[in-house]
């Protein structure tokens, strides 16, 4: 069996959606330290003259001791009202724009407190579109500890998997040897979003998997994913 996991991501970009395909089963880092500066609670859309950062403002006491399924959003400003606004401005005249909106505006009609339950919602939605079925574990529901490759084995361990597929700057901290001693082998994947089908120039960001949903007729997108990733030892 291979499994993968990461952290949660708002409106995630193309790779993290590989990875959940490649794998039998993906485990959400739910209960890990939320990072400042990550893709948790942000990520590029395309503007019409370049990528445009969307961000969903979080309460700053605690946040970097409160791990991540425990972070709250700071409603004080109206974040959704110009986050749903980018969104139609950006994608109102792409091919699909009509047949996925009215989810986006749900979701920005909601009175969302919890950065964990709105990350999941939005992935759910995603994954049901694109057909995938990789089970979705949550890694608060396992008891397993541990830090870096020791957490991976564990995690392995705990699943009964064989593999584990990291990302691509996995190389920098995946102890190889220590996975070996435990008859677990490492993976890695690489990905590149840069060759989407209907667009015309290249992003210097990766950007969120919307945006593939607005522009590609959802029976692609599966094909297209799979085709831009790779996964290697």
């Amino acid at each position: 069996m291979i499994i993968s996991a990461h952290q949660p991501a708002f409106m995630p970009w193309l790779g993290y959606l590989h990875k959940i395909l490649v794998c039998d089963k993906f485990v959400i880092l739910d209960n890990v330290q939320f990072e400042k500066n990550s893709f948790i609670n942000r990520n590029y859309i395309m503007g019409h003259n370049g990528p445009i950062l969307l961000t969903v403002p979080i309460k700053i006491k605690n946040h970097l001791s409160n791990t991540i399924k425990d972070i709250e959003i700071s409603n004080e400003i109206n974040w959704k009202k110009k986050h749903l606004n980018s969104i139609y401005l950006n994608y109102k005249k792409s091919p699909f724009f009509k047949e996925h909106f009215p989810f986006f505006e749900e979701i920005y009609s909601n009175n969302w407190s919890n950065l964990f339950h709105l990350n999941h919602a939005i992935l759910d939605y995603l994954m049901k579109v694109i057909e995938i079925d990789t089970k979705i574990i949550f890694m608060s529901d396992l008891k397993v500890n541990g830090i870096k490759s020791e957490l991976i084995i564990n995690l392995c361990k705990k699943l009964g998997a064989e593999q584990f597929i990291f990302g691509s700057n996995g190389r920098d901290y995946a102890d190889i040897n220590s996975a070996y001693q435990n008859d677990i082998q490492f993976l890695f994947q690489d990905y590149s979003d840069s060759r989407l089908p209907y667009r015309i120039y290249k992003s210097d960001k990766n950007l969120s998997s919307i945006d593939i949903l607005f522009n590609l007729k959802h029976s692609s997108i599966k094909k297209h994913i799979l085709l831009n990733g790779k996964i290697f030892n």
